[in-house]
């Protein structure tokens, strides 16, 4: 049972949608991001950071020149 607990300790599971984003406490933030899917990471070292990057609909309103 123990096994489980440490494995998923350093295991980061990206949710479709999302990017992470890992701060080192040696390195500072790592270039690039981790994707979709299982990454690992090494725990109490390193933090994550998850940014939704998924598009949100925006709705402008207006005042046009014409009544048209």
């Amino acid at each position: 049972m123990k096994l489980v607990i440490i494995f998923s300790d350093n295991t980061l599971i990206v949710e479709p949608g999302y990017r992470a984003v890992v701060w080192d406490r040696a390195r500072g933030m790592l270039k690039g991001t981790n994707g979709e899917g299982m990454h690992f990471m090494i725990p109490f070292w390193q933090k994550v950071r998850m940014l939704s990057v998924r598009k949100t609909p925006k709705n402008i309103h207006t005042q046009t020149g014409s009544k048209g």
